[in-house]
Parts: C-alpha cells; sequence; structure tokens
C-alpha cells in the first residue's frame, strides 16, 4: 500500500492491514486519534512528520487501535475504529498549519486525505515524501530537535548523524548537477544516445529526486504501454528501440531517453533554423517553435511520470548547446537583426525544481524564456504579458 497514490487508497487496503497484520515499519505508522492542541500532543506529531521525511518518507493512518506486543518496538493494528465528531477539511488544514509553523526548512508536498468509504467514523492518511531539502529541524517554542524514522520507529539524531544528514542532502544536489555536466559532455562529443542532424540542441533533463537516493525497485521503462506515452519534444514519428541505459525513442530532430530510475533526457534541434538566408545572419532560434514544443513535451512528460509514479519533486535542467553566433526569431521581429547575437558556445540555465505535480509548464518555464531572450538584448520574454500571462 506505501508505494500506491494517496487518492488510490481505498477501504479495502485499510482493511487488509489488519487482516495481515502488518506492522509498523520505517514507512507506515498507526494511530488511533489525531494529535491534539497541547504542546505535548504538538511536538509528537512534528516529531513523527520529521522523523519520515528526513528518511524514506512514508505514512501516518489515524483512525487505527494498535496493540503493543513485549519485547517489539513497533506495533500491530487490532482494530479500524475510525475518527468521531471531526471535520475532515478543518482537521486538514490544521495539521497543515502545525507543520507549516513547526519544521524548518518547509517541508512541500505532504498530503493528507481521508480514505473513501469511511463515511461515519473517517480513516484520515497523512503521508510524507522523502524530503529534498532536508534535514527538518523542529523548532516549537524554545524546543529544537532533529528526528529521523527507523524501523523501529523514530529516533533523535546526534550531532554527528546531523551533520552526515547535512552532508548527504547537499551530495545530492551535487551528484544531479554531475549526471547534467557528463551527459553533456556525451552529447558534445557526439556519444549521446542517437545522431541528431543540426549543430545546435536544446537539451533537457528531467530529473525526479528520488533516481538519486533510492534503488529501482521497477525498471521504468518496462512498464507495460510507456512507449504509447513519451515521445520526443518535437512530436512527429519517431523510432523506439531499447539501449543500456534504458528507452530510446528518436526521430531526426532529436530523442527523448527514458532512463530505468524514471529519469529523462530530450535532445532537440527542431526549432534551430542554421541555414535559412536572412540579413547578415543565417543562424536564427524560432522561440515560437521552441516555447511551444517545450512546454507541450515537458507537459505531457510530467503526466507520464505521475501516471507510472514517479514521485516529486522533480529538477529540470535545461540547456542550450553550440548556439554562438544565434539570435532570436521571434513573432514580431523574425530575424530581429536589431538585437544581439548570443555571446558564447552554451547556455547552462539555472535549474527549475518542480515541486508537486500538476503545474502550468507555461508558468514553470518562463525564467527560463526571461534568460534566454535576455541573450539576446531583449528586456524580457515577450510571449507574456506584463502581468505574467502568455499570448495564445
Amino acid at each position: 500500500m506505501i508505494n500506491k497514490r494517496l487518492e488510490d487508497i481505498r477501504k479495502e487496503d485499510i482493511e487488509a492491514l489488519i487482516t495481515e497484520q502488518v506492522r509498523e515499519s520505517r514507512h507506515i505508522e498507526y494511530k488511533e486519534s489525531l494529535p491534539g492542541n497541547s504542546d505535548s500532543e504538538k511536538k509528537e506529531f512534528l516529531a513523527d512528520v520529521s522523523a519520515f521525511a528526513n528518511a524514506s518518507g512514508g505514512m501516518i493512518i489515524y483512525g487505527i487501535r494498535e496493540k503493543r506486543e513485549e519485547g517489539q518496538p513497533t506495533s500491530l493494528p487490532e482494530q479500524i475504529v475510525g475518527l468521531s465528531d471531526i471535520n475532515v477539511d478543518k482537521e486538514k488544514q490544521r495539521l497543515l498549519a502545525i507543520v507549516g509553523s513547526g519544521v524548518e526548512p518547509r517541508m512541500p508536498n505532504i498530503q493528507i486525505e481521508a480514505v473513501p468509504d469511511f463515511d461515519e467514523y473517517p480513516v484520515i492518511i497523512l503521508k510524507i515524501p522523502k524530503s529534498w531539502c532536508g534535514p527538518h529541524m523542529i523548532k516549537y517554542q524554545q524546543w529544537s530537535r532533529f528526528y529521523l524514522r527507523t524501523s523501529a520507529g523514530k529516533q533523535q539524531l546526534d550531532v554527528g548523524e546531523i551533520r552526515n544528514a547535512f552532508f548527504m542532502s547537499e551530495n545530492l544536489a551535487n551528484n544531479i548537477r554531475r549526471f547534467r555536466e557528463e551527459r553533456i559532455a556525451k552529447i558534445l562529443s557526439n556519444d549521446g544516445p542517437s545522431t541528431i542532424n543540426n549543430n545546435s540542441k536544446l537539451v533537457v533533463h528531467i530529473v525526479p529526486i528520488n533516481a538519486f537516493n533510492t534503488p529501482i525497485v521497477n525498471d521504468f521503462t518496462s512498464q507495460k504501454g510507456i512507449q504509447t506515452g513519451l515521445y520526443p519534444l518535437s512530436g512527429g514519428g519517431y523510432s523506439m528501440s531499447y539501449n543500456f541505459d534504458g528507452l530510446i525513442l528518436a526521430n531526426s530532430y532529436g530523442y527523448l531517453q527514458v532512463f530505468r530510475n524514471g529519469t529523462l533526457e530530450a535532445a532537440d534541434s527542431y526549432y534551430s533554423l542554421e541555414n535559412s538566408g536572412g540579413e547578415g545572419n543565417s543562424k536564427c532560434i524560432s522561440t515560437t517553435l521552441l516555447e511551444n514544443e517545450l512546454i507541450r513535451g515537458m507537459h505531457n512528460y510530467l503526466q507520464v511520470l505521475n501516471q507510472y509514479q514517479v514521485t516529486a519533486p522533480i529538477y529540470v535542467l535545461i540547456s542550450m548547446l553550440n548556439v554562438r553566433g544565434f539570435r532570436l526569431a521571434t513573432r514580431d521581429h523574425y530575424w530581429s537583426r536589431h538585437r544581439n547575437i548570443i555571446d558564447r558556445d552554451h547556455l547552462i540555465f539555472p535549474e527549475i525544481l518542480i515541486e508537486e505535480y500538476g503545474a502550468d509548464c507555461s508558468v514553470i518555464f518562463r525564467s527560463f524564456f526571461d534568460i534566454l531572450w535576455q541573450s539576446c538584448g531583449f528586456e524580457r520574454c515577450f510571449s507574456y504579458d506584463k502581468n505574467g500571462a502568455r499570448h495564445s
């Protein structure tokens, strides 16, 4: 059940925990009632939540009576009792507010839902993902602590363990950047997974945060039907084959490499007009093509990752290779000959963090478009109005 999306968990899943006597573990904890508003209950609640976030994530199920066996550090579920006399929506807001004010840094992507079909006495699940910005510290009034979830429950971290937790968090970010650098080096040396006709390339890496800190449990590329939901950024017809890294979808303009851990690498040159003639410069980037294909393609990629339960948050790392001397072809000024040309070989853009699925890709990538336009002398990306709305 722990691997299910929260919205997919049903009454029979909760009943199976009782029938199969699923013991509390590193990923699951039972509570008969919700935390109250006393200081001690809030501290206990914050310790539970932060411990899961600082470890591998997990869920707390409220409305389950538990039983403790002698000599066992964790409990077994005894009975579904549900929660009486509560307003589910108000309780969700209250619990999120406690976490929001009591944990630093902020913990994104916490989910709280009532399980369907427990109408009179609801069962509520609080799902905490593994954090990408930990370790998280409880900071409640004058009380500060770090906790970690283990197979025996939560434990307070000592100084050495806290230091190691910070090191692991920093190391994760470095691993993601190193992955990008290594992949770009391969592409620049023509050692990428597929040949691209044009020299200039847009390269997008979509990296789920868990890709580098958890082992591969299920090969993402072996999922039935995955090839029908993904395609190269430029769309159109493509060929599909397997390679050492996973699955490759390719056409003459670019490719999409699907790694087994859910990471995607999209490389594309459809936006690039290198030999179109023109006034004084034959190198041109079509902003309309580039922006539209990136927004459309990323929307599709995120939908597929969500469908196959690849956990957010997700880093998006965008690079433009071999673009020195290019100008922008905009809607209003096709050659933009009065603007600057790009003054360097490669544009390596800042990482974009997508904290949860469902975000508007046209909003997410506006900062990238702004920097690209500014690289050619524009004040900002004029595909958006002053209020940030994208022109149709």
